[in-house]
């Protein structure tokens, strides 16, 4: 075949309209359907814009609402507790031995002061200087001194001073009120019945009743029943103490069982 013969080839159209390049067809464009093509593709998209503009709007709105729920959901989670031990902090004490138990509680309930604040009962014209978490004494290099007007100390020496105090002051009161019982309580109940004794000085008799019966549950609502003493002043440091007594502690050998639901 002739050089020319060959272009008229490539050239030809059969009848169906592809266009020939030897045997091989190059592209097919049927005749006629680019005009019409293009036509109905204009009028398609004349709505296009009012389109994307609907869905655009639709997808703000729904992302909007996505979030706004989400947000909703965070606040809950932070407000609502899980447990009443959760919302009154029992369950951020609880956990350790009862020194432990004790040493979180107090922390929490007394809080920390560095200045010494006066702490007299009402009708006393004698100021009675504490500091720390609650303690009219500090420690020093391995010695105790009485808190005074101008005391100061840090974190390290109240803590110390804490622990001094729970051992050698406020076990003793508590083993003299409650006796063996004391044995008997979980580390989480022991740890409420130091935080109670700290705070009066004493084993309220109408804890020692209770806990001589062996009812964590009777325990609990003795706690709670001291909850309106003094005009009510630490009604949730109690409310808190009666939720720590419930909260089972699996190392014990007590008698302490888990709340009822």
């Amino acid at each position: 075949m002739s050089l020319n013969n060959k272009i008229s080839a490539q050239n030809k159209r059969d009848k169906t309209g592809f266009k020939y390049a030897g045997n091989r067809h190059l592209s097919q464009r049927p005749k006629g359907s680019i005009l019409k093509a293009f036509k109905t593709a204009e009028y398609s998209t004349e709505d296009l814009p009012n389109t994307l503009l609907d869905y655009n709007n639709a997808n703000e709105n729904m992302r909007g609402d996505i979030q706004s729920l989400m947000n909703r959901m965070a606040v809950e989670e932070q407000v609502k507790p899980v447990t009443r031990a959760d919302g009154f902090g029992a369950t951020d004490i609880a956990g350790g031995d009862w020194v432990n138990v004790s040493t979180k509680a107090l922390m929490k309930f007394e809080g920390f002061k560095s200045n010494p604040y006066d702490d007299r009962k009402k009708g006393s014209n004698k100021p009675v200087w504490r500091i720390g978490y609650g303690s009219d004494k500090y420690m020093e290099r391995g010695k105790i001194f009485p808190v005074t007007q101008n005391t100061k100390v840090n974190k390290a020496q109240a803590k110390q001073d804490l622990n001094r105090r729970i051992k050698t002051d406020f076990l003793p009161i508590i083993k003299n009120n409650i006796g063996d019982s004391w044995d008997g309580l979980s580390n989480n109940a022991k740890g409420a019945i130091m935080s109670i004794t700290y705070n009066y000085g004493e084993v309220p008799k109408r804890i020692r009743a209770a806990i001589n019966t062996g009812d964590v549950n009777k325990i609990s609502t003795a706690i709670k029943s001291l909850a309106t003493d003094d005009e009510g002043i630490n009604r949730d440091r109690r409310l808190a103490e009666a939720e720590l007594v419930m909260l089972p502690d699996f190392n014990s050998k007590s008698l302490i069982k888990r709340r009822n639901k």
